[in-house]
């Protein structure tokens, strides 16, 4: 492979992973932000605004993402007052996201649970015990879990298929959100065993979009670009590839942080190929044609590691 290749396969992994160290504020909190406030007091504390601050940078850079901002009240005065004390320091926590940073209002949904989340007012027991109480829990809609394989930003990807033939593969995927991702993998290799002759490398791009609750599934479209150099026999096969094609394929979540993925793609290929005789320990050119094919063109079983 040349440097040139070389050099474009590692800024692409660079680029990925710098964009995919944007982390989602909520995956380290079980998916919930709980902010806690004074006793009969609706002001945001100023102590929560930094939890409140992450939250705003995530939104800002994601357009495209919502939260729910739930307000909660503890089990005191009147069903009324309960509510509206909710709803005022939800509405208080959106305000100060709104003021802070530019973000859309749309992206912000506002309730009041009021003390429907108290264990109920106990005789004897202080302020301090009615603490869970008087909060506001900050949610995605889609009820994000930490560990859970639809949140991942960045994975590390080998193609066992590959692994199997004696043909080293790595790629990489940054998760954009819930529904798009984007992989770039990159296979090679080459050995000789007397007049045997097995050579290639290839890059490989692929565009995804994830389906269904879980996001295990997907659709894509895919890219692929190589060289190879083939001689079981004389004559002998090399010369270069070109295609791409619809994907699609599911992930099995293995533990919390390794899944097989299971891959494959339908589509068109074009090679510039060179036959060739072996005379002399050296090759000789017979003929060269340019071959094409539809149908399948990629297939594969991934170990995917979750970094993070």
């Amino acid at each position: 492979m040349s440097k040139k290749w070389y050099m474009l396969i590692w800024l692409l992994l660079v680029t990925a992973g710098v964009l995919a160290s944007q982390e989602n504020p909520f995956q380290q909190t079980g998916g919930v932000i709980t902010l806690y406030f004074e006793v009969s007091s609706e002001e945001l504390p100023e102590e929560e605004k930094g939890k409140l601050d992450a939250v705003g940078k995530y939104l800002e850079e994601r357009p495209e993402e919502k939260i729910v901002v739930e307000g909660n009240a503890a089990p005191f005065d009147s069903e009324k007052l309960r509510y509206n004390m909710g709803y005022e320091r939800a509405a208080n926590v959106k305000n100060y996201l709104l003021e802070q940073y530019q973000i859309s209002e749309n992206q912000i949904q506002v309730r009041s649970e009021g003390s429907k989340r108290s264990a109920g007012f106990v005789e004897g027991q202080d302020n301090d015990a009615y603490r869970e109480d008087r909060t506001v829990r900050i949610y995605f809609p889609s009820e994000v879990v930490a560990g859970s394989w639809d949140e991942y930003r960045f994975a590390l990807r080998a193609n066992l298929l590959r692994w199997a033939t004696l043909t080293p593969d790595i790629g990489a995927e940054w998760r954009i959100n819930r529904d798009w991702g984007i992989t770039a993998g990159v296979s090679w290799t080459g050995w000789k065993i007397q007049d045997f002759r097995y050579a290639l490398w290839e890059v490989m791009p692929e565009v995804r979009y994830y389906l269904g609750k879980e996001k295990r599934g997907y659709i894509g479209v895919m890219f692929k670009a190589g060289e190879f150099n083939y001689r079981f026999s004389n004559p002998g096969v090399q010369g270069l590839i070109l295609g791409g094609g619809i994907s699609g394929g599911y992930q099995l979540p293995l533990t919390e942080r390794l899944a097989l993925d299971f891959h494959a793609a339908l589509g068109y290929l074009w090679a510039d190929c060179e036959e060739y005789e072996l005379v002399g320990g050296k090759g000789v050119l017979k003929q060269r044609e340019n071959r094409h094919w539809i149908g399948p063109v990629h297939a594969g079983i991934s170990l995917v590691w979750k970094l993070f």
